[in-house]
């Protein structure tokens, strides 16, 4: 049998521990959608945030779609993303879809937060936002709603 030195044991325990980690430790994605009303304005500003972990696949995806049906070799990749969340970010009030203006998106290296707006305030008692952002990929994608009142 080999000896092994401790700094050699470290070694093989971390590297024991990534492997497990990457198998194991990624089980489930997780977004985040914040609507906030803007009183000068009188619209809701949203601002979704993903983890490129999660969003870099599906982003590259994306992109192979669009200049596969647009037989253009670049990808205009804030195009895409538009395309994407108006499908999956919706706005509904009293049960109909209401447009959402793409603001635009900011690609950090962590992760990317996509900008919307609504042409109204926030009405409890009218509208529903549904976060469908990565539920068509990632089956276990948990997505979050919270509000922020001026």
């Amino acid at each position: 049998m080999i000896a092994m030195t401790p700094i050699l044991r470290l070694s093989f325990v971390f590297c024991c521990w990534l492997t497990t980690m990457d198998l194991f430790g990624h089980q489930y994605s997780m977004s985040t959608a914040t609507v906030e009303d803007n009183p000068r304005t009188k619209r809701s500003e949203i601002a979704v945030q993903v983890f490129n972990h999660d969003f870099d696949p599906v982003v590259k995806i994306l992109c192979k779609n669009q200049m596969k049906t647009s037989g253009s070799p670049r990808c205009n990749e804030d195009f895409a993303l538009e395309s994407y969340v108006s499908k999956k970010i919706l706005w509904l009030r009293h049960g109909k879809q209401v447009k959402l203006n793409w603001v635009g998106a900011q690609r950090g290296v962590q992760e990317t937060v996509m900008f919307l707006e609504a042409p109204f305030l926030f009405d409890k008692s009218r509208d529903t936002l549904k976060h469908e952002l990565l539920k068509d990929v990632y089956p276990k994608q948990k997505n979050r709603v919270s509000f922020r009142k001026p």
